[in-house]
């Protein structure tokens, strides 16, 4: 009989993307309390945002995880939210851009079974 092996919560994909989100939602937050001006709800919002999509592009069961996986689900959760609060696109776009490539690339290098246990790929 094989042995159970014990998946480690921390190297979850959900739970890395929310650690990508939380990252990246402080790379987009501190500006914005450094130029001032901005009121809590918006920062909590936008933080918020940040959080759902990393969270998002951990837990979406598409074809792998990595950067075209990030990309993908990063624009299609960016899109409406610039629309709607009509923020620029040379704003949100290198954000998402960069921070959804940059969540798939961990998720897909450092979830369990990625490239720390298995040299070579994931695949």
């Amino acid at each position: 009989m094989e042995e159970e092996t014990k998946v480690n919560f921390w190297r979850r994909p959900p739970v890395i993307g929310l650690y990508m989100g939380f990252v990246l939602g402080l790379f987009e937050i501190v500006p914005m309390i450094a130029e001032g001006g901005v009121g809590f709800w918006h920062l909590f919002a936008v933080f918020g945002h940040r959080l759902a999509v990393g969270f998002v592009i951990g837990a979406a069961p598409l074809w792998y995880y990595g950067v075209t996986q990030g990309l993908l689900v990063s624009l299609v959760l960016d899109v409406p939210f610039a629309l709607v609060t009509g923020a620029p696109w040379y704003y949100w776009l290198p954000m998402a851009v960069f921070g959804g490539g940059l969540t798939g690339y961990m998720v897909g290098r450092f979830r369990q079974g990625g490239e720390m246990e298995k040299p070579g790929g994931h695949r």
